[in-house]
Parts: structure tokens; C-alpha cells; sequence
């Protein structure tokens, strides 16, 4: 949990030490006219050099006027998570009884389902297959999650950031902002 483990889309595993806010995966879904943005935030655990994810934001523009269409922002609360939706929803859920308000799936608006899986997860599916799992761990020094985006096949080949280009090929899941492809084992 600690240094954030992350696998690539395509299955590439690597341990990202970063300390800040990046950029998961943004994808571009021609089918629904969307461009779909994970964004996650690392904080570092106190007195290691470790980071671990306490923040999450998602949100889903149009591509032909980049108007935003649904957001939801993710973060840790001792004993669970805060979910606000569209900034004007907040859903905070207690780690222990994760069933969202009461009940097991909630639809906020057209685009977006929260759904309670267990305890410690849940997951937000979009309209454009794009489903994206979290689960809680309390287990560091403070509290965390791990996060785990399922994109369906309509993405392939229409992704980037840390979670790689979507097309079957983990040799190529390792490229810079300046398009530079970094070999896995770069200390990059």
C-alpha cells in the first residue's frame, strides 16, 4: 500500500513513488463523444518515504465542446470515504457499512452508478463502459485506497497517463509527456 503499485491497463506492474497530483488515465471515447479524466493524489506516509493515494477525481467531458457532464471527487475520511458528486452530492460512507446512504447502488445523474461491492469497496461505472473500483485500507498510517479503472474495448488505443496506452501491448505503457518511451525498469 505504501509507494503506490500501480498496473498499467495493459498489465504492466511498477511502483510509482511520487508525491503529488497526476493524472491516471484520460481517454478520449469517440462512440459517446467523451473524454473521460482520472486524477489521483498522492500523500506521503509520516516518518517513511512512502506515499499512499487519499484523493480521487473523475470527470467525463464532451469532446466536441469540452462541457464537463458529471464529476466526482474521492477522498479518505477516517473510517471510509467522502464521495461529493457533481460538487453538490456528498455521500460519506462508513467503512464498515460502505452501502451508500442506506441502499447498494445509487445513480446521482444519466452518467454515473455508485455501487457498494463489500465492506471496503466500491466502484463508479459511466454510461461509456468505463468502470472504476476503489478500495479502502486502513491498514497505514493514514487512511487510503487503492483504485482500479476497468475500461472496456471501445478505449483501446485512446488512453494515456500513468495507467499506460490501452492496446494490448505493455512494451509501450511507459510513455514520457514528450512521447519519449521510458524502458519498465526506468528509476523515471
Amino acid at each position: 500500500w505504501g509507494d503506490p503499485h500501480l498496473t498499467t491497463l495493459d498489465g504492466a506492474q511498477y511502483t510509482f513513488n511520487g508525491y503529488g497530483e497526476y493524472r491516471m488515465m484520460s481517454a478520449d471515447h469517440v462512440e459517446s463523444d467523451t473524454r473521460t479524466v482520472v486524477q489521483a493524489r498522492t500523500t506521503p506516509l509520516p516518518n517513511t518515504t512512502a506515499t499512499v493515494m487519499t484523493h480521487a477525481a473523475i470527470g467525463i467531458y464532451k469532446l466536441s465542446n469540452s462541457v464537463l457532464l458529471t464529476s466526482i471527487f474521492v477522498s479518505t475520511v477516517p473510517g471510509g470515504f467522502s464521495i461529493i458528486v457533481d460538487n453538490t452530492r456528498n455521500v460519506t460512507g462508513d467503512v464498515y457499512n460502505l452501502n451508500i446512504t442506506g441502499i447498494d447502488v445509487l445513480d446521482p445523474n444519466e452518467y454515473t452508478t455508485l455501487a457498494h461491492i463489500s465492506e471496503r469497496d466500491f466502484s463508479i461505472s459511466y454510461f461509456n463502459g468505463l468502470r472504476v473500483g476503489f478500495t479502502y485500507n486502513n491498514a497505514t498510517r493514514i487512511p487510503s485506497f487503492a483504485i482500479a479503472p476497468a475500461v472496456p474495448p471501445t478505449f483501446s488505443g485512446n488512453t494515456n497517463g500513468l495507467l499506460g496506452v490501452f492496446n494490448g501491448n505493455s512494451s509501450d505503457d511507459f510513455l514520457s509527456r514528450d512521447g519519449t518511451l521510458l524502458p519498465a525498469n526506468s528509476p523515471e
